[in-house]
């Protein structure tokens, strides 16, 4: 027995039973009886509107005989009367959110606050990112290329790609709304690269010079405390044609901040293209690069530092602080970030040992980024830590 139709429109569940039992003249407490449904939520059901239970819904369906299209198209004009249409729409959207986001991670951050109802979720992710309208406003937010496929991740994996997707695109959309007024020059920046090491003997300023200068090239350099949840010490992208930069500050150390700032612009110089074709590039000690040679990026951040005939020799004169320190003026370059690239080169096997050693000789970056820190996470809200940023970076004087 099947009913499709009445009058070449779909009818519900609930009048398909009352049409059998009437064409029929079945009684409606056998026909209870049969399907094993209680007599007085049958009769709820065909009387008063009230909804079955799914395994009562399912006896019905096999009782007339229905697919499973016909029986859901069905079912559901039953059900629509008894929908609320608020709860429906903040439930997608609280699907979309655990699809799109690390809500664990973000909670830990601070992004989302830990003991916020789940209600709150959306306004919070909004107030973060600016948003108007609504939490779908990230599939067009500052849009990136996706690189993986999500059937060939494992699900630690995919939590890592959710939260490396919503930073690049916070930093992204950063970028464009600093929008570096100035034109891009890579001779000038070839030109100026060996001589950036010298500004790591100011530790307090030097940095900050080194951004600023930066800037004023057309290349724009961020940064950020380290986030959890992303395992990236730095990234880089082309944006309009000119170069941007995210700086991790991931270990808090002086010697890799600067070490991180070099790696990051040799992937501007060296890769380029691949880079305005693959939107952006997460330099990630966990995560290896099929298109980016980070090992070459490595030893270049090593070499813009200290010479590749001087560090080879590092380990002869490292015992000594006043050798270290007068061949720091000699290279003029911070004693701390010698300590620090002769850790980076050490051995795999010997650098929890040289570690212990000297780690006394590394100073730590605060002082250095105080200045010049991208902080949205602090701030709270993206749009005024870009102001802040944007400020600075506009207005701060270069001495």
């Amino acid at each position: 027995m099947r009913i499709i139709k009445n009058n070449g429109e779909m009818i519900s569940l609930r009048e398909k039973v009352r049409k059998v039992i009437s064409d029929n003249e079945v009684p409606e407490s056998s026909l209870a009886e049969m399907l094993d449904i209680d007599r007085r939520a049958f009769d709820e059901f065909l009387k008063e509107g009230k909804d079955l239970k799914f395994t009562q819904a399912l006896a019905i369906m096999k009782f007339l005989g229905m697919d499973e299209k016909e029986f859901i198209e069905s079912y559901e004009l039953d059900l629509k009367d008894n929908i609320n249409e608020d709860k429906v729409e903040q439930t997608e959207k609280l699907a979309y959110i655990f699809d799109k986001f690390d809500v664990n991670v973000l909670k830990e951050i601070g992004i989302i606050k830990k003991r916020s109802k789940i209600e709150d979720y959306e306004r919070q992710l909004m107030g973060f990112l600016g948003f108007r309208s609504s939490i779908y406003e990230y599939d067009s937010f500052a849009p990136i290329n996706t690189l993986y496929s999500k059937s060939k991740v494992s699900i630690e994996e995919r939590k890592q790609k959710k939260m490396n997707e919503f930073w690049i695109r916070c930093s992204r959309h950063s970028f464009e709304q600093i929008n570096n007024p100035f034109e891009y020059d890579e001779e000038l920046l070839k030109l100026y690269l060996p001589k950036i090491h010298e500004y790591t003997l100011d530790p307090i300023h030097g940095y900050e010079k080194v951004v600023l200068t930066l800037f004023r090239m057309g290349v724009t350099v961020l940064t950020q405390s380290y986030i959890k949840g992303i395992g990236a010490f730095g990234a880089s992208m082309f944006i309009n044609g000119k170069p941007c930069v995210v700086v991790t500050d991931m270990m808090k150390k002086y010697h890799k901040l600067w070490m991180t700032l070099f790696h990051e612009l040799y992937h501007i110089i060296n890769d380029r293209q691949m880079l305005e074709r693959s939107i952006y590039h997460i330099s990630s000690e966990s995560e290896m690069s099929l298109f980016f040679n980070e090992e070459q990026a490595d030893l270049f951040a090593c070499r813009m530092l200290i010479p590749y005939e001087v560090s080879r020799h590092l380990a002869k004169v490292i015992v000594s602080p006043y050798r270290i320190k007068r061949l720091s003026e000699e290279l003029a370059v911070h004693p701390s970030v010698v300590y620090g690239v002769y850790l980076e080169n050490s051995p795999k096997e010997q650098k929890n040992k040289e570690f212990s050693k000297y780690a006394g000789h590394l100073i730590g970056s605060e002082i250095a980024t105080k200045q010049i820190m991208f902080s949205p996470i602090q701030t709270g809200n993206l749009r005024d830590a870009i102001d802040d940023i944007k400020e600075k970076l506009y207005n701060i004087r270069i001495a």
